[in-house]
C-alpha cells in the first residue's frame, strides 16, 4: 500500500493473545496525561528500558525488519490509550526518525482499528502493526464509544 507514492506496510498477527493482553496490562501503570501536546493518555517514550516490554518490542521489531528488509534500531517506544474523543486529535509526524510503527493492541474492528493519514484512513486489525516513513503526518481516529479504550504501542526506528 502506498500513500502518494510512500510505502505503508501492514503486518498481521504479531503476538499471541496472552502476550498482547499482558502488554496492555503491563502498560497500564505507565499511562498518564503528559500535557497539551500529547493526545489522550500516553506513557513516556522510554519503555525499552523496562524488562517487561523487551519481548513484545523485540517481536514487533523483528517482523518490521523482515518487511522493510533492513536492520532497524529502536529509538523510542511508548503506549497510547485513548477513548476516541475529538479533543485528542493531534496531527503529527515523527521527525528525526526513519520509520514509525503503530501496533494495535486493543481496537474495535472497522471503527478505530487503524490510523488516519492526511489523505486516507489505513485499517489494521487488532494484533497487527503498520510501519511507515516517519515524515508522514497522522493521527488516531475518533469514535463514538468513550467507554472502550483503544490501546496502541508506537515505535520510532532508525535504519542501522
Amino acid at each position: 500500500m502506498t500513500m502518494m507514492g510512500t510505502p505503508i506496510s501492514v503486518i498481521k498477527n504479531i503476538l499471541t493473545k496472552t502476550e498482547r493482553k499482558k502488554l496492555i496490562k503491563d502498560g497500564q501503570p505507565f499511562l498518564e496525561k503528559l500535557g497539551e501536546n500529547y493526545p489522550a493518555l500516553q506513557t513516556k517514550s522510554n519503555l525499552i528500558t523496562y524488562p517487561q516490554f523487551h519481548n513484545p518490542i523485540g517481536k514487533v521489531t523483528f517482523r518490521a525488519q523482515k518487511v522493510i528488509g533492513r536492520s532497524l534500531s529502536v529509538e523510542r517506544v511508548w503506549i497510547n490509550g485513548d477513548d476516541g474523543r475529538k479533543e485528542d486529535i493531534l496531527w503529527h509526524c515523527h521527525e528525526g526518525y526513519d520509520y514509525s510503527l503503530v501496533y494495535y493492541m486493543q481496537t474495535i474492528p472497522f471503527i478505530n482499528s487503524g490510523t488516519w493519514f492526511r489523505d486516507k484512513f489505513v485499517r489494521v486489525p487488532q494484533n497487527g502493526a503498520m510501519i511507515f516513513p516517519s515524515f508522514l503526518e497522522h493521527t488516531a481516529p475518533t469514535y463514538p464509544f468513550p467507554w472502550f479504550k483503544r490501546y496502541t504501542m508506537a515505535i520510532d526506528f532508525k535504519v542501522v
